[in-house]
């Protein structure tokens, strides 16, 4: 039984830039308990089994107010007055045009003149300007979560060497969001001489829920050999439950009170109807990923224990993967959405030992992952159709390496049999560690990727007996590198926003053992 207690506060400028186009105060209060019961055999039997229930409530309440700045409104007003403008001057252009030609004169010089006569009557009615004001956006959010499962395994000796598992899960989600948010956009314009100041509103609530259940089988067979080595091979389905996107409520809103206000002649309160909630929930929702796991690999002890070797080779078919990705308007907020069908394949090796009676200690892991979308599209915010297949998923690296090594250096071997005896030094152990990883795609078109690299790190841990101190320097050689990126085009330039890892760092750490 376990239960969480969460209250955190964020903030964080949205758009990356010294320029004021938004930024956003989160503010979390999270409740979660969870309980799993399990029921074991415990004899020598042929068959060992398992069944188990597992129950997890979680109640979460965010407070996200968005706050556009100044930039922003800049933005936003030069869109809708150039939106604006071309609109009436389309109009009056063609008006006049077919004036002219009705006189005689030819269409293609009828439509040259009446733009320009068009543009010098705009200027002299006093020209076309709109200035919008975004007021602060109010998002509150509550997401309770409710998760039941039911298991059951068994593991049958058919053989004194061969092992079957057979397991099967019942799984039941339950996901809701109930949310309140609205939003002001006030305008001050002047059109040809004629001055208005309308405001438009928005509110946004509604509860809406889901319900999601699987059976998750499981498959297995493990043949033992000599030294406590196996072989296996297993089968399994997979899964992720579907939910609710929160991040991009207020792209909802700035998209709508934009096109209201493209119309508005005076105050607009902006209705919903139960079809339009209907087109947020399909917006917001995301399915649940399913995947269909096959595994083969082995266990093996070598040179009489002193070293272990696992390998693992690995096939998974995905469907409804579950991508996090840019809200498609302004790009600004982030949403999880599905993909079509993926696949992924790789292999793993991890190596550990010991060695100079067990003062020596070592392991050396590598994976390789290949994970490629089989079936993707989707309509990006220009309206374009873009196909996404035998793309890299992002966020999967291909390469992964890891490497340690640590020596101890026994100071008083006889303290060693004391463990609670007073403070002196009875060992120091140093190490070296590497890790690495890459390529990395950071995009779903595969444009934007973090090329393999290497992270070294360093320590030394004195034993007092109650008290370690452990000295150590991470990112040895400073590698530059980065953890995560991002294109948006917000802004409306196509700009690349990168996290940068860890620099060169260096520390203590102090534990006391009572």
């Amino acid at each position: 039984t376990s239960w969480q207690y969460l209250r955190d506060n964020l903030k964080m400028d949205n758009d990356y830039l010294p320029q004021d186009y938004l930024h956003l105060k989160q503010q979390q209060l999270q409740n979660s308990l969870v309980e799993e019961l399990s029921v074991k055999s415990k004899n020598d039997s042929r068959w060992q089994w398992a069944f188990g229930a597992y129950g997890a409530y979680q109640w979460l309440r965010t407070d996200a107010p968005v706050y556009m700045g100044t930039d922003m409104n800049k933005f936003l007003s030069k869109r809708i007055t150039d939106y604006a403008y071309n609109g009436v001057l389309a109009a009056m252009t063609k008006r006049m045009a077919a004036e002219m030609i009705k006189r005689g004169i030819p269409e293609d010089k009828a439509m040259q003149a009446a733009a320009i006569a068009a543009k010098a009557a705009i200027a002299k009615a006093g020209g076309i300007r709109i200035n919008m004001h975004m007021e602060p956006i109010s998002e509150r959010f509550h997401t309770p979560t409710f998760n039941l499962g039911v298991y059951h395994e068994s593991n049958i000796n058919l053989t004194h060497r061969l092992r079957a598992t057979l397991g099967l899960r019942y799984d039941y989600s339950h996901v809701a969001v109930d949310y309140n948010t609205s939003a002001r956009l006030r305008l001050d314009e002047s059109v040809m001489g004629i001055n208005i100041k309308p405001a438009i509103t928005s509110t946004l609530a509604r509860h809406e829920k889901n319900h999601f259940r699987q059976l998750l089988p499981k498959v297995g067979l493990t043949y033992k050999l000599n030294n406590g080595s196996n072989v296996y091979a297993t089968w399994s389905k997979g899964y992720r439950a579907g939910g609710f996107n929160i991040q991009m409520f207020s792209d909802i809103l700035q998209t709508e009170l934009s096109s209201a206000a493209q119309g508005a002649r005076g105050d607009v309160n902006v209705e919903h109807d139960d079809a339009y909630y209907n087109n947020i929930k399909k917006t917001i929702a995301y399915k649940p990923e399913t995947s269909f796991n096959y595994e083969a690999g082995a266990h093996l002890n070598l040179s009489g224990g002193q070293m272990t070797l696992d390998l693992a080779a690995y096939y998974m078919q995905i469907r409804n993967q579950q991508l996090s990705v840019l809200a498609n308007h302004y790009g600004f907020g982030r949403m999880m959405t599905n993909a079509g069908k993926s696949h992924s394949c790789g292999v793993e090796a991890t190596l550990r030992g010991g060695a100079l009676n067990d003062k020596l200690s070592y392991a050396v892991g590598y994976g390789f992952t290949s994970a490629t979308f089989d079936e993707y599209n989707e309509t990006n915010a220009a309206g374009v159709k873009v196909d996404y297949k035998d793309k890299r998923v992002p966020f999967v690296p291909q390469h992964t390496l890891s490497a340690i090594t640590d020596y101890r250096i026994d100071v008083d071997p006889a303290a060693l049999l004391d463990p609670a005896g007073k403070f002196h030094l009875r060992s120091v152990t140093v190490g070296l560690n590497m890790s690495a990883q890459g390529k990395t795609y950071w995009d779903e078109l595969n444009t934007i990727a973090q090329n393999f690299h290497a992270v070294l790190g360093a320590h030394a841990d004195a034993d007092f007996g109650p008290m370690h101190v452990n000295l150590w320097i991470r990112n040895l050689t400073d590698t530059k590198y980065n953890t995560f990126a991002v294109q948006s085009k917000a802004t409306g330039t196509k700009l690349t926003f990168g996290q940068l890892g860890n620099p060169f760092q260096i520390g203590v750490d102090v534990s006391l053992h009572f």
